[in-house]
């Protein structure tokens, strides 16, 4: 079955439910107030809506908190008068290319 054949007959089903929930009301034979009937055709609104709004309030909390203090407390930029560093100078082989590839690299402390 296809997914649009499926999602239509859910609807079918809520409605035919919220339809015999309206004619038990109507009848008298159940007691529940009229906010409980017809829950099944605006609850998935509300539950909807109240998802998006938490989201919502969450997101505002969460930028106020994260925001509110650069606002408050502004960034201070202090420039310093230190000198400069110099890049280091490129780092030699301690071995040169004539001494062969078997012997030992001379130590690097020259002892």
């Amino acid at each position: 079955m296809s997914d649009n054949s499926d999602s239509s007959r859910g609807a079918l089903v809520l409605g035919l439910m919220g339809g015999v929930l309206i004619v038990l009301k109507l009848t008298g034979v159940i007691s529940w107030s009229w906010w409980w009937v017809t829950s099944l055709f605006w609850g998935g609104s509300a539950f909807a809506a109240v998802i998006v709004g938490s989201a919502f309030s969450l997101g505002i909390t969460a930028a106020v908190l994260f925001k509110m203090p650069r606002l408050l407390v502004p960034e201070k930029r202090v420039e310093l008068d230190a000198p400069q560093i110099e890049d280091p100078p490129p780092r030699r082989a301690p071995w040169t290319k004539d001494t062969p590839p078997f012997c030992d690299p001379p130590d690097r402390w020259g002892n």
